[in-house]
This record gives C-alpha cells, structure tokens and sequence, in this order.
C-alpha cells in the first residue's frame, strides 16, 4: 500500500484527510511544518499533501527545501489549502508543488490526484 503524508495543522481538516484515504493509503501525519518536513526526509512517502499555512516552517517553504534535496526532490507535493487565489496557486507550484487542491475538495478528485501522482511517481 502506497504511503500519503498529510501535512495539515486543523484537527477536523485532518481527521478528514484520514478518513477519506483510510483503508486507500497508508496514512501518516504532521500537525506543523517542522515535523512535516522531518517526515518527508525520513519516511520518504509516495506523496505529500501539503497545507500551505502552518506552524513553523510554512508549506512553501517546505516545498522549497524537499525539492531542493537530491533525496526527496522526486516525492509529488500536493498543495491541499484554502488559500484559492491565482497568486498562491503559482506560489505553491513555483515552490515545487506538482499540483494545487481548493479546500473544500471533492473526494474523489483528491484521491484521483493523489493515485496519478503516485503512478507518475512509480515510473521514475
């Protein structure tokens, strides 16, 4: 099973996440962006869904600095957020995201984002 790190600093958003990947994904978590990016270095998951306001280090700058790495520069980021302008949208996609995802998002568009993230993923 293909492992999705959820990135997320609002307990109900989480909780959400969850729930819609459970039993899809394994499933592990970050509630600030130090341990997120502690996380993606470590763990190394399929995929990232990424808040971009957090506690800590901001998901921008998370973005940043896991493309920057040699070892993690391959996993997709999945910017998952509220902020819905075009502005933040480039940010997140300059940043290193491979894709950007409104909140409130539809089920199944996010699981369909996830899965063609993490096929992408396998090929490399």
């Amino acid at each position: 099973m293909k492992t999705v790190l959820i990135i997320e600093d609002n307990e109900d958003n989480m909780e959400l996440c969850k729930m819609v990947l459970d039993g899809k994904f394994n499933v592990i978590s970050a509630f600030n962006g130090n341990d997120g990016l502690e996380q993606i270095r470590s763990k190394k998951p399929d995929v990232v869904l990424l808040d971009l306001s957090l506690p800590g280090i901001n998901g921008i700058d998370i973005a940043k600095r896991a493309k920057a790495s040699e070892e993690t520069k391959h996993i997709p980021l999945i910017a998952l957020t509220a902020h819905g302008m075009e502005k933040d949208k480039e940010l997140a996609i300059n940043a290193g995201c491979s894709e950007f995802v409104e909140k409130p998002f539809e089920i199944k568009h996010l699981i369909d984002v996830i899965n063609k993230h993490i096929s992408t993923n396998s090929e490399r």
